[in-house]
Parts: structure tokens; sequence; C-alpha cells
């Protein structure tokens, strides 16, 4: 950079020179003086002292060139901090009532932003505000009662009375007040009846009759010259689509000639509403016109579209075929973290919830970490292949891309990786022998996270004749059941299995088993791996492996008997002090073995999707009356306890004050079988008891039937 006279005084900074900003503030050029005043908001945030800039900003406000004031009354509010604002309240108040249209809506939305900092100052303005509401610029009129909106928006009887006094006849009940802003549908203001609509559509609990006219006229909006009109009718419906796309389906051929729109955030927001109502035939035709453009929009909008892209294949799951390897092609292009992680998450997503989609999901993204530069992604989708390849009919083509992690990533990655190998060695007997051999190679890492892993994972895998292995992978582990005090000598937990703890210093406890025995004898102990030696302070498992019953029940109360030997030690050495030993028992609570035990929880992501897929699967409906429980949230929590069953989608959540809720539950019932659940409560007004409604399916119409009888 070539350096001149004024650089050298400037003690060797090029740009010192350009410090005196207030010269610029005093140039007689317009546009010059507007980019000042945008360079002040920009540069606000890193200022360290702004009193100057203020000094000066407070001279256009008040100076008599209408076309500064506006703005400085902007860049000055942006800058103002709750301590100086009291300063300007003078000022502003001015500027509220001016009579310059431009000067006081620049007061009136600035005094809105200003709500955020320091809310008590500015209601204190509310008497210049009531005054603007009644000029004779309209603009002036709308920033107006939107700041008197917020100014007055905690008293809801002074909100109902702005209402009242600003529409031409009484609004008194909700039936009015809707009749009102449908009436503004046909306002001769565009700015009006676009803010009618966005109105009626963001009202809850609308019906698809109520929402047609709104959507009628954003459907106008579509096809109007004016860009932000369009914009603004595109953007709505999309956020519309997202509660009712069946009501925006009539506007599809008006969307699909945005497409084409030269301005690009409006045909993105055009494509993805179209994904999200768009009929299950028209899926190819869009994917094909949506690859036409994808390259040329910024990651922030090709977030958008692959976001609509993964509702859209809940919806129709059957077209993975064709948005799966959209997806992979958009995976190979250049992006940024975030659009990545957009796209692994779509992919994983689909993996998860569609079985027919595993294998070609899997093998897209061992492909992208083939090449990925994101840690993070990286050890997403390892931890996905461990948890999902061994189910895959041909787990060993995977191995070949875990294993090149191992050898070419970061430690992070490495360490992901060797995880990922054990579970392919821990859930695959027949891959179990290579798998300890690349195990054993990790072993000479050069970092201590991935050395200790793979030395664990063989421990693991040297171990894998554990109880009762040859019955298979472990399906479902219980809640942790207590069956004695946590003060009594011996403490045991069960987890359908029973952990035992020796709190007595002075014994040891040999050839530990726990002893079940239930009512009817119907349940028969196969076998029992005891606990050989139990010292003081420790904690061991013994297993107990029952039979089902031939009759078919799955639920029993067993009583349950801690038997056990017993040698004498020394409390402060705990060596034996005989060789004698005795015979002991120690009673314990009841065993009590639910349908909830035979059930694990799972989560889908599109219940609904899923619930229609078993559309031809007999439904149980029971009806219950709950007597035990307080409230909505609590027989939710109780009945997906009792059964098993996770909730999805959050439907577990009960918003504050609702009388009546829905909740869908899911889960997996021993032998695979898939239950899906609809859970309907509600308080009964007259004593304040809970109703409750279950509808189940199964494609094992006695698993549904089990399930549904089980809350009697």
């Amino acid at each position: 950079m070539k350096r001149d006279k004024k650089d050298e005084e400037s003690g060797g900074n090029p740009f010192a020179h350009l410090d005196k900003t207030s010269v610029l503030q005093e140039s007689k050029d317009a546009n010059l003086r507007r980019l000042v005043y945008l360079a002040v908001k920009d540069l606000s945030g890193i200022a360290d002292d702004v009193i100057i800039v203020t000094s000066s900003l407070t001279k256009d406000m008040t100076g008599r060139e209408d076309v500064y004031r506006a703005a400085a009354i902007r860049a000055l509010c942006r800058i103002t901090d709750t301590g100086m604002l009291q300063t300007i309240e003078r000022y502003m108040k001015q500027a509220i009532v001016d009579k310059n249209g431009a000067v006081s809506s620049a007061a009136l939305v600035s005094s809105k932003h200003l709500m955020k900092k320091s809310a008590e100052v500015v209601r204190r303005w509310a008497n210049e505000v009531q005054e603007a509401v009644s000029s004779d610029n309209q603009m002036v009129q709308y920033h107006a009662l939107g700041l008197l909106y917020h100014i007055r928006s905690n008293d809801r009887l002074a909100v109902n009375k702005l209402v009242q006094k600003f529409s031409k006849t009484g609004l008194r009940a909700d039936s009015s007040i809707f009749s009102f802003i449908e009436a503004c549908l046909r306002h001769k203001s565009e700015m009006v009846v676009y803010e009618a609509a966005s109105a009626i559509v963001a009202l809850p609990n609308t019906t698809p009759a109520e929402l047609a006219p709104a959507i009628s006229v954003l459907q106008l909006f579509c096809s109007s010259p004016k860009a932000a009109l369009r914009f603004a009718a595109v953007r709505t419906l999309n956020k519309v689509s997202m509660k009712h796309p069946n009501a925006v389906m009539s506007c599809n051929v008006d969307l699909e000639k945005l497409i084409t729109d030269s301005n690009r955030s409006i045909a993105t927001l055009a494509i993805t509403t179209l994904l999200k109502t768009g009929a299950e035939s028209s899926v190819e035709r869009l994917m094909k016109q949506i690859s036409s453009f994808v390259s040329e929009i910024s990651d922030e909008f090709k977030i958008v579209v692959v976001d609509a892209i993964r509702s859209l294949c809940s919806r129709y799951p059957r077209k993975h075929t064709v948005m799966m390897p959209f997806l992979a092609n958009m995976l190979r292009n250049d992006g940024g973290f975030e659009y990545k992680k957009a796209i692994v998450e779509t992919i994983i997503a689909i993996v998860e919830e569609n079985p027919d989609a595993k294998t070609a999901g899997l093998a897209h993204l061992c492909e992208f970490i083939e090449d990925c530069e994101h840690d993070s992604l990286a050890t997403r989708v390892l931890h996905l292949l461990g948890r999902e390849a061994p189910k895959t009919p041909n787990p060993s083509s995977y191995i070949r891309f875990i294993y090149n992690r191992v050898i070419l990533e970061s430690t992070k990655v490495r360490a992901a990786a060797v995880t990922a190998l054990a579970k392919f060695g821990a859930q695959c007997a027949e891959l179990r022998p290579s798998i300890q051999v690349l195990l054993k190679r990790c072993l000479l890492d050069s970092d201590d996270e991935v050395r200790d892993r793979a030395t664990f994972y063989l421990t693991l895998l040297a171990e894998a004749a554990a109880p009762f292995a040859s019955l298979g992978p472990l399906f479902h582990s219980s809640a942790r059941v207590a069956l004695t005090d946590d003060v009594t000598e011996y403490t045991v937990h069960a987890i359908k299995h029973f952990d035992c703890k020796n709190t007595l210093n002075d014994q040891l406890l040999e050839n530990v088993v726990v002893q079940l025995e239930d009512a009817d004898g119907e349940w028969t102990p196969e076998h029992v791996i005891p606990i050989d030696s139990l010292p003081y302070n420790e904690t061991k498992s013994v297993y107990v492996l029952m039979e089902f019953p031939e009759s078919g029940a799955v639920t029993g109360t067993f009583a349950a008997t801690l038997k056990f030997n017993v040698r004498d030690v020394d409390p402060t050495t705990g060596e034996a002090e005989s060789d004698d030993t005795y015979d002991d028992s120690y009673a314990l609570e009841e065993l009590e073995l639910t349908v909830g035990d035979s059930v694990a929880p799972i989560t889908k992501q599109n219940f609904m999707a899923a619930w229609e897929a078993l559309e031809g699967v007999p439904t149980v409906d029971e009806t219950f009356h709950l007597t035990t429980v307080n409230t909505l949230a609590e027989a939710i929590k109780k009945v997906s306890e009792l059964l098993g069953l996770a909730p999805c989608e959050r439907s577990d959540r009960v918003p504050e004050g609702k009388t009546q809720h829905s909740t869908m539950l899911a889960g997996v019932f021993r032998g695979g079988f898939e239950v899906l659940a609809r859970l309907n409560v509600a308080i009964d007004p007259a004593d304040k008891s809970i109703n409750m409604n279950i509808l189940v399916r199964c494609k094992q119409s006695d698993v549904a039937e089990l399930l549904a009888s089980a809350i009697a």
C-alpha cells in the first residue's frame, strides 16, 4: 500500500486520517449523509464511545432539514442505551407528533424497538402516540396504532377498548371481531388487506371455511407485479401450509409459476410450500424443478429446501427413491456446516423412519464421511452406523468405511469409529473375530482416548459369552425397582435382574441367589446364575431366567427371597476368620412383572404417517375412568409408563389450562411387533376426575388387545 505524508503523521496507521467522521456528517451531499447514518448504526455495536456521534445525530434530529431528520432518529435510537434514553425523550415526543409523516413514522417505529430496551420510558409517551393515531397520514396512523397496542398490551381491557374505538361498529364478541377482520380483506389498501389475511391465518383453531377468504386474497397477491406483495403472500402461505396444507392446495398453480421468479427468495418459498402441499404424484416433477435452480441460491435457502424435503419424505415414505439421490447430490456439492448438517440430519431421519430407505441412506452417508471436513458430522454418522448397520442384511459392507476413519481422521473421529466397530462385534457374532483384530490394531494408536476405548471394547467382546448370550440380543431393560430399603443390611434392586449389595463389613456373602415364586405356579425358573462372592460394600448381579407360561400370560407377581451363605470376616482387613459358613436368607419385597416390561419404547417423528400405514389393521378402542390421578399430564405419564410406550412428537406436554389433550405413543412388543396408540384424556367437569380413551393398533391383534386391557 502506498503511504503518504498523512500516514507518517498518524504514526503509521494508513486509515487514521479517516477517523474524523464528524466531517462527513457536515457534508451537503444527501446520499453521503445517509450512508453515514447507516455506517453509524452498523458500527455502534463495536464502538467504545458514541457521545460525539450522539450529539451530532441529536443536532440533525432537531434541525430544519426534513431529509436528514428521519434517518437521524433511526440511527440515534439504534445506538442509544437505557441510560441515555431520557436525554432524548423530549426530542422523541416532539418527533412523534411532527407534521412531517416520514419523521413521525421514523420516531414511532424506533419507539417500538426501544420498547425492548426500556418499556417504562416509552409508555410515558402514550399521549403523543394517541395524538399520532389521529394523523391524516395513513402510514403514521398504522405505526402509531401498532405502538399503542404494544404500550397497552398488558391491559386486556384497554386493548379491547382500542379495537372498539377504531372499528366502525362495537366488537364485543369474538365472532364480530373476526367479521371485522374479514371485512378488511375488501379494503382498498393492499397493506390493510394483507394484514387482515395474515391475522386470519395466524388465528388458532380456524376452520377451512374461515381460512378460505384469506387464502384467496393471498393467492391473488402471488400474481402481483410488486415483488414485496408476492414475497409477503408466498411467505404467509408457506407458514399456513405447515398446519393446513389442504387449504393451500388451491394455490399450487400460482405457486408453480413463482418457481421461476427472478427473486430467488420468492422462488425458494414457493417450492418449499409446494413440497408441503403437493400430491404424491407430483413429487418427481417438483424435484426436477428444484434441481434446476438449487445451485443458484445461498446456503440459507438451501436449508429451507432441505427441511421441506424432510417433511415430504415423512408424508410420502415410498418416494424415498426419488428424494434420497437428490439429497446425496446436494451433499456432494460445496456448502457450509449448517447446510451439510441439515442434509445429514434429513437422511438420518429418513433412515430411522423408513426401513426401506435404510440401506440406501447408510450407503450415501458412508460415501459422505469418506471426504468429510466436519468432525461433528462424521461422528454423528459413525454413531448411526454403529446403531443401524449391524441390523442390515450385509453388515460387513460397512466395516471398510468405518475402519478408514480410524486410519485417516482426527482423534475425535477415530474414537467414534472404534466405538462403531465395537458395536458390530457385539451384535454380529460372525464378524466378531475380524472386529477384534481391527480393535487390536487400534491399541497402537497415538491417542490415549482411542487406545482406552479399544482396550475397553476388546475386554467386553472377550466376555461376549455373557449370561444368556445364547438367547440373542438384549431386547429391553426395565426400570430400576428397589426390593429393600436403602438402610437394610443387604440392598437389592431389580432391573428384572437383581443387583445386590452387601452393607455388613463383618460378613462375606457367598453363593448369593434370589428365589422367585409366583402364587399360581405358572412361571418356571429355567436357570439361575448366582454371585460366587459378595464382599462388603460391593454390588454384583444375580440373574434368574424365567420361562413364560404356556397360558400366554405376560404379567405376574413373585415372592422374592434372597438366599446366601455367610462367612464371618475381620471388619478391618476383610480376611475370613474361619472356614465355616452358615446358610441364611432375607425376605424381599414382591417383584411385579408388567406388560410394559415386554415393550421397548420407540419414538416416531411422523406418527400420523405410521398410524395411517396400519389403517387396514383392526383398532382396539377402550374407554376408562381414572380415579387415582389428578391431572392430564399425570394420567399420560402413568399410562405410558404402564404400557412401556414412548410419547411421540412431544405430544405428552399438556398446555396449561387445557381440559382435554391427545397424546401419541409408540413401542415395540417382544417379538418385534410395532405398537401405536392414541391417548385422549379429558377432565370430567362434574367431579374433576379423568376420563381416558385409548386406540391401539398392532399387526398382531392380540398384542393390541393385551395393551388396551392392561390399563384396567
